[in-house]
């Protein structure tokens, strides 16, 4: 029951196909004005996405960053991460925009980056082929959504920080059981060379 992050990326792609085969949009996307009334969407939503575009760069980090989450955590507390961190994202997308129509896994994988950020803090992912800390990635993400919040667009600015929120206090919530500096003294203690420690922590972006 493993690689969850690999059958939400399918399942996020096969919806995405169906789009443009059957209305779903209108009935499974988040509508403020109803949520109340179908609370499901908050789920559903998160499995649509507008274009091409949206469906690429929220997989893209799905892709990078559920594959690192849950290899650390493990399926079911991933699973847990990813739903609950976009059900939370579209709360503050229900607060935030009220006469508009919400979709996207945005806010899930905002989690994951932002539960990451807590857990894995020091290790390097290459950013434009520069590495970066997994702070700074972090760090760099949620500017990126404050200053969003000023600048009109049909980004969902507040949902992106909802989702990242949820997610660094579940990484504090867990920080106990998979912190950083106690893998490195788990791999010290087995005899791990530095260089393929730091090897270990390098990720691609």
């Amino acid at each position: 029951m493993g690689n969850f992050w690999a059958k939400l990326l399918a399942l996020n792609i096969i919806i995405f196909i169906l789009e443009y085969i059957l209305p779903v949009v209108p009935h499974f996307a988040l509508a403020p004005e109803t949520v109340a009334l179908t609370p499901w969407t908050l789920v559903t939503s998160m499995f649509l996405h507008a274009n091409f575009e949206h469906l690429f760069y929220n997989m893209f980090g799905l892709l990078i960053f559920g594959f690192i989450l849950e290899r650390l955590i493990g399926s079911r507390r991933f699973l847990f991460v990813y739903l609950a961190t976009g059900i939370v994202a579209g709360l503050a997308s229900v607060v935030a925009y009220p006469d508009s129509l919400s979709l996207g896994a945005s806010g899930a994988v905002m989690g994951i980056i932002g539960t990451l950020t807590v857990l894995r803090p020091k290790m390097l992912v290459y950013f434009g082929g520069t590495p970066l800390p997994m702070i700074f990635i972090g760090l760099m993400y949620i500017t990126i959504d404050i200053a969003g919040l000023f600048v009109p667009s049909n980004i969902g600015h507040a949902a992106h920080l909802g989702g990242f929120i949820t997610g660094i206090l579940f990484g504090f919530a867990m920080r106990k059981g998979f912190s950083e500096d106690k893998e490195i003294r788990k791999r010290v203690e087995h005899g791990v060379s530095d260089n393929e420690f730091a090897s270990w922590e390098v990720r691609w972006m």
